[in-house]
């Protein structure tokens, strides 16, 4: 999240932080934007600035997959319960596309299969 971004006239800038942390330069960059979304799993300086903020639950409050340095897929256990009306990032985004009517590929895990890994043990 260090990476610098120009919002070039936009005018709604969407940015899913979930919990990881948010540099001083996106908080600048993000400042620009007329209207301005927040996915965060946290307050922040971020989140002082939104105009809308969708909260999310935390990296131990949601099941998922991750890839391993093998390139394979392992399922993630969730390890404590979220608060009520809390949602987890893939929650929050599918709710987002079904609403702007953009169908996502159910199958997500076929293209992750199908890849090389980018990683050698070797």
């Amino acid at each position: 999240l260090e990476q610098p971004f120009n919002p070039n006239g936009e005018k709604v800038t969407y940015i899913a932080v979930g919990d990881d942390y948010v540099a001083k330069k996106l908080v600048e960059k993000a400042a620009k934007s007329p209207y301005l979304v927040v996915q965060a799993s946290y307050e922040s300086k971020l989140t002082e600035q939104a105009d809308v903020v969708l909260p999310v639950s935390i990296w131990a409050e949601q099941e998922g997959h991750y890839i391993n340095l093998d390139g394979r897929i392992r399922k993630a256990e969730k390890a404590i319960t979220a608060p009520e009306n809390v949602r987890d990032n893939l929650d929050v985004l599918t709710e987002l596309a079904k609403r702007m009517k953009v169908n996502l590929d159910a199958d997500w895990t076929k293209a992750i299969r199908e890849r090389k890994s980018s990683v050698s043990l070797n």
